[in-house]
């Protein structure tokens, strides 16, 4: 097989595995209650703490209006507030609330739960090769 054949087909198969991972993820989600949006909102505050909104838009790649309103959300639910600076009061950072922590723990192991099941059929030099390679075409 060429070079060109080979490409065509890992994107295809790069695809397909977005593609089922992406809805079976969402599935998961939504029988939680959740969006993938929100369960990244509260990861991303989980794992790096308090952050502006303009610094998760950031990280998630997402744009400011959709956080925003993503944000405004998660506040009504009660999982996440927004905490004024002291210093500058023009800056609002996000902290998850106790409720948030929870829900995410919950979130977060149902994933775990999901990404194991997943990828049970390959063994740790597999994961670790899988890992390697993604970092790698990923530079």
């Amino acid at each position: 097989m060429n070079r060109t054949k080979q490409l065509n087909q890992i994107a295809k198969a790069i695809r397909e595995f977005y593609k089922t991972l992406k809805n079976e993820f969402n599935a998961i989600l939504e029988l939680e209650e959740f969006t993938n949006g929100e369960f990244l909102l509260l990861k991303s505050i989980a794992l790096c703490g308090h952050q502006k909104i303009s610094e998760i838009a950031k990280e998630l790649c997402v744009s400011m209006p959709y956080l925003t309103s993503l944000v405004d959300k998660m506040v009504k639910k009660g999982y996440i507030e927004r905490i004024q600076s002291k210093e500058d009061r023009r800056i609002i950072v996000i902290k998850l609330t106790a409720k948030g922590k929870k829900i995410f723990n919950k979130l977060d192991a149902i994933v775990y739960k999901y990404l194991e099941k997943k990828f049970d059929k390959l063994t740790i030099s597999e994961l670790q090769a899988f890992e390697k390679i993604l970092q790698k075409v990923s530079t």
